[in-house]
């Protein structure tokens, strides 16, 4: 579902029914918010990606680090 779907989705109107007017503000604010927490989820989706490569960028400077450490001790 989508902030567009919400903000199309209609009712059908009975006898007694609910306020049309009412409805639509609530629909509309329903989809604002979606709107909201799916830009959000986006910018943490890509905060996610970036904090994994560095941490592939980290994990691989620790394995050159360990692989070099016990040539470098017996040189000495």
């Amino acid at each position: 579902m989508t902030p567009l779907d919400i903000k199309k989705q209609t009712f059908t109107r009975k006898w007694k029914g609910v306020d049309p007017q009412q409805v639509d503000s609530f629909l509309e604010k329903v989809a604002r918010e979606f709107e909201e927490l799916a830009r959000q989820n986006f910018q943490l989706q890509e905060r996610l990606k970036t904090a994994e490569e560095r941490v592939q960028h980290f994990l691989l400077i620790e394995k050159t680090l360990q692989e070099t450490l016990p040539s470098t001790s017996q040189a000495i």
